[in-house]
């Protein structure tokens, strides 16, 4: 789970009970009492962990079966896109910070020529 900078929305994945699997983004204005749900994912996904951009409209996440996509969801415009897969087979996206200036740097699990990456995760 994850707030918004300006503390007005909590936002994290929903899970499938019966099977375990993240099936959705979903979020919850303590301010409103609504709840909102955002996406549905195509496929269920055994990992998902988002995070808010400062704007407080743009979530970023891992999600896939090892972690292995960063992503992010406008919330406004409806609008998701892939910002990163590991550059190595099998490598698994770890952790990840957002920076002050709109760029997500990330941890690749593993041990390869660079396991720490850089990503631009302005929506164009």
């Amino acid at each position: 789970m994850t707030w918004t900078a300006h503390g007005d929305q909590i936002a994290g994945a929903m899970e499938d009970a019966s099977t375990g699997k993240f099936v959705a983004l979903a979020g919850y204005s303590p301010t409103t009492g609504e709840y909102i749900s955002y996406l549905t994912f195509a496929q269920p996904q055994d990992f998902v962990v988002p995070e808010w951009l400062d704007d407080g409209r743009r979530l970023i996440y891992v999600m896939g079966t090892e972690g292995n996509e960063l992503r992010i969801f406008d919330t406004v415009q409806c609008v998701e896109r892939k910002i990163a897969t590991p550059p190595v087979a099998k490598g698994e996206v770890r952790t990840y910070n957002i920076s002050g200036r709109g760029a997500a740097i990330f941890e690749i699990a593993g041990s390869y020529n660079a396991d720490v990456w850089l990503a631009d995760v302005e929506v164009r």
